[in-house]
């Protein structure tokens, strides 16, 4: 492991500490949640083929209104990561982002203290690690800061 990483790692584990909880697919007892969702009735409309892996519902756009970060899976060796901006009976799904494997979570911390909500999404591929901190900037997810995301993702 690179010494450079162990700091990182800390820091990212005291953010977990202190986050909002997400509304996660993980739980079975919320896979009923997302199946009415009218954002993942749109992704479904959209991405057909796509199966829902790990998601959470968060307003991470400031509107007021709660969006659905949704990690699926590309194919056997790939997943992806979009959010469905909801907007008043309106929808709009952001570009893809490469995401992990195994062991997703994602997890929200307002790291600038404003607008819009930073998310952490993290996971594994193999033995691979890794993390990235998320911002929804003009209906686009924007990579604000990773470490060893390719590793775990592709």
């Amino acid at each position: 492991m690179k010494t450079g990483l162990f700091p990182l790692l800390a820091i990212l584990l005291l953010l977990l500490a202190c986050q909002d909880q997400p509304r996660n697919g993980l739980a079975e007892q919320n896979k009923s949640a997302l199946v009415v969702s009218p954002l993942h009735q749109y992704f479904v409309r959209s991405y057909p083929d796509k199966p829902a892996l790990v998601w959470a519902f968060h307003d991470v756009n400031n509107d007021g209104r709660d969006d659905l970060i949704l990690i699926y899976r590309l194919d056997r060796e790939r997943n992806a990561m979009r959010v469905i901006l909801g907007t008043g009976g309106t929808y709009t799904i952001t570009n893809d982002v490469p995401a992990p494997i195994s062991s997703q979570t994602i997890a929200f911390k307002d790291i600038d203290d404003k607008p819009p909500m930073e998310f952490i999404v993290q996971g594994m591929k193999g033995t691979n690690m890794g993390y990235a901190v998320y911002r929804i900037e003009n209906s686009k997810l924007v990579d604000l800061f990773s470490e060893g995301m390719a590793g775990c993702c592709g």
